[in-house]
């Protein structure tokens, strides 16, 4: 049982490290601290590395400029004279538990918890056309979570697994809406349903009848004016525009359309619509092409004389612990040493690999010597959660003058930054842009790229080809000389000398086929990178 005053003192931790204590609490918190060895034993649950290196004199967050316009972050800032009374009271706590930061343990309300909203996942696509959409923007990529959504495709194959339990296959012009994770409504075109017995339920309507699903596997052919029903498997029971409601088993078929006063049985036609294994094969051979594609691009990537290093992650197994530097003329010394970090299929299949980073520490060890003015990042990242405040993508070691950061920030943020100097002071100058990256996006391959035009001072940053943000230094953070040295794909930091303590900063995700070049892409140059490089 908790000792009285202990749910007292955990919300006046929790109220300073929020920013939001008062005065008088804070008066409080500072005498139980000083006179309480337990309060301090509290206090030291509190803590988190993480944080505290995040807050430390060193951090480039807790002294960055904050560029116009982008949302300062999120910690408060406590202002008055009593807050600087704070090293007297809290000295002896902060020494003792390695610099500040709570991780709050039952201090107020839990935090909301993460929602996504959705009916179905968009599993697999091949060679997908899309059509006009009900609303701009209505296209999706494979992995996609879709809620209520109106799709027209022009040709291809998509395949759709509903939260309900049932999968469906849409194939050539289709009209399909989703109406709810039991529900959808075919409003042209050709589909292929498959509905084990715990989707039991499964309703298809088309303009002319409504289909559910008893357990079965059922196809829907609705062109030329009516609605045709197929029974591969199981048993469907449908019904017209009168009201009158039929059963059919597996082997037959049925035509309906509104101005029919009963079903017309028509011969079933069970090869003439895409099942699983053949959307299986197709899908292959999809990627297979794709990845073809990708190689012959990949190769012309490599004799570019502006690339630093190119790091195609195309090395076959999953044993070597080498990130070969691929440009060519190939440079041995820029190869990666893989620390940690997974080989497992990229965004292909074999031979193509990724490496994931999961585990704390994982990282890849890089040094590119020399000094450069125009910079330019690429990569495809594979983004499973954003489990830190800060979730690195590229971070220069020891962050000198000129060395860029390259990172999500927790709130999806991305933010390339570069260190610069202010009247003899170390500061850095952050460029944010708005949320890219949410929830739902969570397991999706995204290309990434930062640029820095040293020539406008001006950071540039895309998403799957697509500018988001463009931004030019203010005058007195300005960057005429960049340089890279020592430096990690995928977290940050190496401990000195003795000291065991890094930032952890790993992406929870994989990153694949990393490259930075000397000069200033073009917009152009971006998307051809995507497009040549897209799996979808």
């Amino acid at each position: 049982m908790s000792a009285p005053g202990d749910r007292e003192l955990q919300e006046w931790i929790a109220a300073y490290c929020d920013g939001r204590i008062g005065a008088e609490d804070f008066s409080l918190l500072e005498t139980r601290l000083r006179e309480d060895p337990e309060a301090r034993r509290l206090y030291r649950r509190y803590l988190n590395l993480d944080a505290a290196l995040q807050d430390s004199s060193e951090d480039e967050e807790s002294q960055a400029w904050q560029s116009p316009g982008n949302p300062a972050h999120d910690r408060k800032v406590v202002t008055g004279p009593w807050v600087w009374g704070l090293g007297t009271a809290l000295a002896a706590a902060l020494a003792l538990s390695l610099i500040l930061i709570f991780a709050r343990s039952g201090a107020g309300p839990e935090p909301a918890e993460t929602m996504a909203e959705g009916f179905a996942i968009l599993t697999e696509t091949v060679d997908l056309v899309w059509g006009t959409p009900s609303e701009p923007g209505a296209v999706f990529r494979r992995g996609d979570t879709l809620a209520a959504e109106h799709l027209r495709f022009e040709s291809g194959l998509a395949q759709i697994e509903f939260f309900g339990g049932a999968t469906v296959i849409l194939e050539g012009q289709v009209d399909f809406e989703i109406v709810s994770p039991t529900e959808a409504f075919l409003h042209g075109g050709r589909l292929r349903a498959t509905a084990p017995p715990a989707a039991r339920g499964f309703i298809i309507r088309t303009p002319d009848i409504k289909v559910v699903d008893l357990g079965t596997e059922f196809a829907i052919d609705s062109s030329a004016g009516r609605s045709e029903i197929h029974v591969l498997d199981g048993e469907v029971e449908f019904e017209g525009a009168d009201g009158n409601r039929h059963r059919a088993v597996k082997g037959e078929a049925f035509a309906y359309s509104q101005d029919q006063t009963a079903p017309q049985s028509i011969p079933a036609d069970a090869g003439g619509f895409t099942g699983v294994a053949d959307l299986d094969q197709r899908s292959q051979h999809s990627a297979q092409k794709g990845y073809e594609r990708w190689a012959a691009f990949s190769q012309k990537r490599r004799q570019d004389p502006r690339l630093i290093t190119y790091y195609a992650f195309d090395e076959p197994g999953t044993w070597d612990r080498v990130l070969r530097n691929s440009q060519a003329p190939r440079n041995p010394e820029q190869d990666g040493a893989i620390v940690g970090a997974m080989r497992f299929p990229g965004r292909w299949d074999y031979p193509k690999s990724a490496l994931e980073f999961k585990r704390t520490g994982s990282r890849v060890r890089v040094f590119i010597p020399g000094e450069f003015t125009s910079l330019t990042f690429t990569c495809w990242a594979r983004v499973d959660s954003l489990d830190r405040k800060y979730n690195a993508l590229f971070l220069a070691d020891n962050y000198q003058p000129g060395e860029p950061h390259w990172q999500f920030q927790e709130d999806g943020r991305l933010m390339y930054s570069m260190k610069i100097r202010e009247e003899g002071k170390m500061r850095n100058y952050i460029y944010y842009t708005p949320p890219v990256w949410d929830i739902s996006l969570s397991g999706q391959w995204m290309h990434l790229a930062a640029v820095f035009d040293a020539s406008t001072q001006t950071v540039i940053q895309y998403v799957n080809g697509k500018e988001v943000s463009r931004e030019r230094a203010q005058k007195d953070a300005e960057v005429h000389t960049t340089r890279i040295g020592a430096g990690e794909i995928g977290n940050w930091g190496l401990p000195t000398k003795d000291d065991p303590w890094f930032a952890v900063r790993n992406l929870n995700g994989a990153i694949d086929e990393f490259a930075i070049y000397s000069a200033a892409l073009e917009g152009a140059e971006i998307r051809e990178i995507f497009e040549q490089g897209t799996p979808y």
